[in-house]
């Protein structure tokens, strides 16, 4: 059994983006072979230990947070004793303090990094910060891109000393199970053939761009999730008189495939390339849910083939994402086609059994390299 330290910013109850959702579909499905532990922050009053969907959950609370990034040194003595009693350590990128952590683990373990994203909003910082993030991830066994497009287009993965890996994303192949009475509560609470957001409530969701276009179209649109946004589109609907905007919060598993299931649409409107991939997007496609995405050179627009899967919008922009709504809206018969396409496309692109493999033939490759060169 291959024993795995992944290294991430945060982890817990209400922290389910894209880079949580993966780490637990990589858990799940590279069991037995694999045992897991996961070292994050979290919002917890003191340093806990929890058993999470198979995986060993370490959370430690931050000190503080800067440029959203959680700082917690107590991490440090914990990752040290961690680090020396697993095979490899897995870090996930873009997180700078882990940059640091890594220069306590032993030369001698075998470092695997799941490049997330490139770093898009401190670019102040960023310049500071640029020559440690560089020799973080050169001094990585492997690095690893989730799509064949953010590899072509990030200027720090093309400019790497060693070319990196590229394993796509996956999810498990079922959906959670939900019955009939989901299907009534949500249906008496928002209705059916709405257009739907689903995710972490953050800067580069592209939000208030939906809300405006959402309230000028009139449909019918639920946005699930929260994050550090949601106070601000809340007034901004408001402001708008947006009565057609349903705001439902934190939803569970089986709300989310409900929801999907009900929708006419899934809208993922990002703006910025922060939004790498966007693991929603094979949320939907595998309940045959078509999509609106953005093109931000990201696998966004991979994922969601244009007028294939879904439609795709430039970003930012209120009336390409308006007239993207309404085709939705009024192309019923279109939109399931569509659907469909997109659950083909899920079949036989994003198998969370390849994706498995994939990773332990990595984790293999790795471990089997550092031990031929200390030997030698």
């Amino acid at each position: 059994m291959i024993r795995v330290l992944h290294v991430y910013k945060c982890f817990g109850p209400k922290k389910f983006g894209g880079v949580e959702a993966f780490i637990e579909n990589l858990v799940e499905s590279t069991k037995p072979k694999c045992l897991h532990i996961i070292l994050a922050c979290g919002p917890v009053k003191s340093t806990t230990v929890v058993r999470h969907r198979g995986s060993i959950v370490v959370l430690v609370r931050p000190q503080f947070t800067g440029f959203s990034m959680p700082v917690a040194l107590t991490m440090i003595p914990i990752f040290w004793f961690l680090s020396r009693r697993v095979d490899v350590v897995h870090y996930h990128y873009p997180f700078p303090f882990q940059d640091i952590l890594s220069f306590f683990a032993k030369t001698s373990l075998p470092k695997v990094v799941t490049y997330h994203s490139d770093i898009v909003r401190q670019r102040f910082i960023g310049y500071f910060y640029r020559p440690l993030m560089r020799l973080f991830l050169n001094r990585a066994d492997a690095v690893v891109a989730t799509s064949p497009v953010y590899r072509a287009s990030s200027r720090v993965l093309q400019s790497l000393k060693k070319p990196p890996v590229v394993i796509p994303l996956a999810i498990q192949a079922d959906p959670a199970e939900f019955d009939q009475s989901y299907l009534a509560y949500w249906k008496q609470r928002v209705g059916s053939d709405f257009q739907l957001f689903l995710g972490a409530h953050r800067f580069y969701k592209g939000l208030p761009t939906l809300v405006e276009a959402a309230a000028r179209t009139k449909l019918q649109l639920v946005i699930a999730g929260e994050g550090m946004l949601t106070k601000k589109i809340m007034l901004q609907a408001q402001a708008l008189g947006a009565d057609n905007i349903s705001f439902v919060g934190l939803v569970s598993r089986a709300d989310q495939a409900t929801l999907l299931f009900l929708s006419r649409a899934l809208v993922l409107p990002s703006s910025q390339r922060s939004e790498a991939f966007g693991i929603v997007l094979l949320e939907a496609s595998r309940q045959s849910t078509p999509m609106i995405t953005t093109e931000i050179g990201t696998a966004t627009s991979w994922v969601n083939q244009h007028m294939t899967t879904g439609l795709v919008v430039s970003p930012n922009s209120q009336v390409e994402l308006e007239e993207a709504m309404m085709f939705m809206h009024q192309s019923p018969n279109e939109a399931v086609k569509m659907g469909l396409l997109a659950k083909q496309r899920f079949d036989s692109m994003f198998d969370v059994a390849s994706m498995a493999q994939s990773y332990i033939e990595l984790y293999q490759s790795v471990i089997s390299d550092k031990n031929l060169s200390d030997n030698t």
